[in-house]
């Protein structure tokens, strides 16, 4: 079947006229795609996982806890204090070769695939090893509010082996992604897609191949991607509809979990006292000196507590401008290069650094040049209006001088065309404001990762998986920016069918030819 034909069948498939059902077929693909990918993985073998599930039994403890405190607490080359494993965790992951010392996943030698039912699988499932710890220092990541709900689930389970209780945290990962994939569905849809657009840009994000991966871990980033999108969400409602109780309580509680979750989320604050600024703006007007002097005094108030929160995250050293500037400068030229942000982006869309993954580079660069163009679609979208007939035109006039040598008659249908074309894509494209309001989130989102990144490392560089509580705004963001070049609704829909085949075909290439080759053959 012809290329086109395909896509007018897929498009002409009378389950696109049921939104609601194609949503739920999409997150029922979402979970069970998740569920599948859990299996797939073997213990341990997720982003830090071993200290998320680690924190996890910490929390889960019976009280009270009596710690056994050794006088000779072993460090590690730099110095630094080594934490404490389960013995569950020690004995487990001896039993399937991983790193007795349970390094980075990049370094470790995990080795799970000895027969149907995984190597050492009945010995694990003996649940003759101590669940919680015993000894301190624990070695766990940050206590979160992810830890704390993953909790109670284990604890609930404590009865079951490890795997059980480790596979079931799992699965909660890929039910916070579901209600994320659910999410950036209805921002599609508020802030102006069709209902078909936005069930593809929902099932775009929904095998978007990184993302996927880390719904199916152990990981309190999952919560924090939610918590981001349904931030998203609710200033989207608020942007259009105008601030109410229902959006104001949607982003607040965002903002408020999101911080119990991970540190990161503080970058919301910002976001949503720029918010409230906008909304107070616009509805008690300045053009009082009186009113202006008390907005302005706001607006101090807000920065001066905003910056009260955020000391404990700045250096000591940050107001000493001849230690701070040459700082900054230097992480900038280390971390901000063409390799670490080339890195950044694999990492972000699907290279799994610890499965050896580097082969997905030509894909990722594929994408990034989608992007590039997607960006010019973005700056075209944000220009004046009175710009856009000059600058499709002139396009135009381009292609047809480099297509049929640009006679005049042709030049003269081009013009014609090209203005009566103007004014017709915002039909199915967002307004301006949420476009605004999108490259806020990732500014913000970028500026605040990379002041951590400084504050803690000063030259690592940014693995791309911190960037994915975006994913709703970068995927919206991304095709609207296509959608500004391409100009036409059919065109734009298009655009997306193909994103999602690509898409899908990229998760199937990870899982087959990446995931599987490397546990399993």
């Amino acid at each position: 079947m012809h290329y086109n034909a395909l896509l007018a069948k897929i498009q002409s498939l009378t389950f696109c006229k049921k939104p609601a059902f194609i949503l739920f077929l999409i997150l029922c693909a979402f979970f069970f795609k998740g569920v599948f990918l859990t299996s797939l993985f073997p213990i341990f073998a997720g982003q830090d996982e071993t200290k998320h599930f680690n924190s996890v039994t910490f929390l889960a403890e019976p009280r009270p806890i009596t710690w056994h405190i050794k006088s000779n607490v072993k460090k590690d080359a730099e110095g630094m204090q080594k934490g404490n494993y389960t013995e569950e965790i020690l004995e487990t992951s001896k039993a399937v070769n991983f790193d007795e010392e349970i390094k980075g996943e990049l370094y470790n030698t995990l080795s799970f695939n000895d027969g149907f039912y995984g190597k050492n699988e009945a010995e694990i499932n003996e649940n003759k090893w101590k669940q919680y710890n015993e000894n301190y220092p624990v070695n766990r990541a940050d206590i979160s509010l992810y830890h704390k709900l993953a909790a109670k689930i284990t604890k609930t389970f404590s009865s079951q082996d490890l795997l059980f209780r480790y596979f079931l945290v799992r699965i909660f990962s890929v039910f916070l992604g579901t209600l994320t994939v659910l999410f950036s569905y209805l921002i599609a849809k508020n802030v102006g897609f069709s209902s078909k657009a936005s069930l593809l840009t929902a099932a775009i994000v929904a095998f978007q191949p990184r993302f996927s991966i880390y719904t199916a871990a152990i990981n309190y980033d999952i919560l924090l991607i939610l918590l981001f999108t349904s931030f998203t969400l609710g200033s989207i409602l608020a942007l259009k509809n105008g601030l109410n109780w229902k959006n104001f309580s949607l982003m607040a509680v965002s903002v408020y979990l999101g911080i119990q979750t991970k540190p990161t989320a503080s970058v919301l604050l910002v976001v949503f006292a720029s918010l409230m600024a906008y909304f107070a703006y616009r509805k008690i007007g300045i053009e009082k000196r009186k009113t202006k002097l008390l907005f302005i005094s706001a607006i101090i108030l807000v920065i001066t507590a905003l910056g009260a929160y955020f000391k404990k995250y700045i250096p000591a050293t940050f107001l000493d401008l001849g230690t701070t500037i040459p700082s900054i400068g230097k992480y900038l030229s280390d971390s901000i290069t063409p390799g670490k942000l080339g890195l950044s982006a694999r990492t972000y869309w699907g290279t799994l650094t610890w499965v050896d993954s580097w082969s997905l580079d030509n894909i990722t660069n594929f994408i990034s040049k989608i992007e590039s163009f997607a960006i010019l679609g973005i700056i075209l979208f944000l220009l004046p209006s009175k710009y856009h007939n000059k600058i499709i035109s002139a396009i135009r006039r381009l292609y047809l001088h480099l297509k049929t040598k640009c006679t005049k008659k042709n030049s003269g249908q081009t013009k014609e065309t090209a203005i009566s074309d103007m004014g017709k894509w915002h039909n199915f494209l967002p307004e301006k404001k949420y476009v605004l309001f999108f490259i806020l989130m990732i500014i913000a989102l970028q500026l605040g990762i990379r002041f951590a990144d400084w504050r803690a490392h000063g030259e690592l560089g940014t693995p791309g998986r911190y960037f994915l509580p975006n994913i709703a705004a970068h995927i919206i963001l991304v095709f609207t920016g296509i959608g500004a070049l391409l100009r036409k609704e059919k065109y734009f829909e298009k655009s997306l069918i193909i994103g999602l085949i690509l898409m899908m075909a990229f998760m199937l290439y990870i899982i087959f030819d990446v995931i599987i080759y490397r546990y399993y053959l």
